[in-house]
């Protein structure tokens, strides 16, 4: 959910600094292909069937890469990671669209030729500032952060099983498949945001024994 949000967050960003402001001329970028971006990476996700954590995971690395490849460009806000200059005549929309492209090809390559044809089409509708520049400052954009959550502890996927001899308050495997805990691993998975993962973390129940 945390990383859910950080993506939201991020995309809200792109979408504050897209509007015109009066006093900066530099450039804009529409909101429009952003959305699109995002609603097209849920949809791939989607096909994939994944579970949420690694759902999360990838919502919040295209997002990263669209938000750095866009401030490359137009400098409205402090890099996340990756930061480029002198990019000024770049086109920010083909920017987001290769950066969102990037990221979805590398992890869903059974899907790379509707990726491809996603961004085609968004290729098409850009209008202003240079498309091949834009092209390359989003390819290096989502290289950036593919390398920076490389083996960030995401994978592989450990199992909690339940004890053989349950106690009470041990947890227990629940119908109807009677399956095992999933993503053990996520409590050490590298952080993308919080420098601890117990910042916002929740005191622990009270004991069964107690009667509070």
């Amino acid at each position: 959910m945390k990383k859910a949000l950080f993506a939201v967050a991020v995309i809200i960003t792109i979408l504050g600094a897209c509007k015109k402001d009066p006093k900066n001329n530099k450039g804009k970028i529409s909101a429009d292909i952003v959305i699109s971006w995002s609603k097209f990476s849920i949809q791939t996700i989607k096909n994939k069937s994944l579970n949420t954590n690694l759902t999360t995971r990838i919502l919040a690395i295209e997002a990263v890469a669209v938000y750095d490849a866009v401030n490359s460009i137009l400098q409205f806000g402090s890099p996340y990671h990756y930061n480029s200059v002198n990019n000024q005549s770049a086109s920010p929309e083909a920017a987001a669209a290769q950066a969102a492209h990037d990221v979805l090809c590398n992890y869903f390559a059974s899907q790379t030729g509707a990726i491809d044809s996603a961004l085609n089409e968004s290729l098409k509708t850009i209008k202003t500032g240079n498309i091949e520049e834009g092209r390359k400052v989003g390819a290096a954009a989502a290289l950036d952060i593919i390398a920076l959550r490389h083996n960030d502890g995401c994978e592989p996927n450990q199992e909690y099983l339940s004890p053989s001899n349950l106690q009470a308050g041990q947890y227990r495997a629940t119908p109807p498949y009677f399956a095992p805990g999933i993503n053990l691993q996520w409590r050490s998975v590298k952080l993308f945001l919080l420098s601890s993962a117990t910042m916002f973390r929740l005191q622990p129940p009270h004991s069964i024994s107690t009667n509070e």
